[in-house]
């Protein structure tokens, strides 16, 4: 029995993206999310950071080519700070592989949302509270 996935993106304010998934997320929908991420990248201010919510995904395609693929916005140079909600083993393996291939700095990872919030507010003084 599969269970269903659920892809939330949603942007907290003008500079930060919350991708907020769950599930089994297979690999043409990580392609769309891609595809969203970067046209967002593309109309909004820069930096856009980006805090990933996959605490309960409970898996994904793992072809590294397509996941190299859809993870192209991790190179855009209107990327700010990415920051993970801890999350489980294979889902940090998975992440470190595709930013190694794409030779991109891991994400910072906290325990909640509140906190990771706070760590871009951190980095990025001009952001106003959310």
């Amino acid at each position: 029995m599969h269970t269903k996935s659920t892809i939330i993106l949603r942007i907290l304010n003008e500079r930060v993206l919350l991708i907020d998934t769950s599930g089994i997320i297979d690999l043409e929908t990580l392609l769309h999310i891609n595809e969203t991420v970067l046209h967002t990248l593309d109309t909004v201010n820069a930096p856009l950071h980006i805090i990933y919510n996959d605490i309960n995904v409970s898996g994904f395609g793992t072809d590294v080519s397509t996941l190299t693929r859809a993870s192209v916005y991790l190179t855009h140079p209107n990327l700010g700070l990415c920051v993970c909600l801890r999350s489980t083993r294979l889902v940090a393996f998975m992440r470190r592989l595709t930013c190694k291939l794409l030779t991109t700095s891991m994400p910072h990872t906290v325990d909640t949302l509140d906190e990771a919030v706070r760590l871009l507010q951190q980095y990025d003084h001009t952001m106003r509270s959310t």
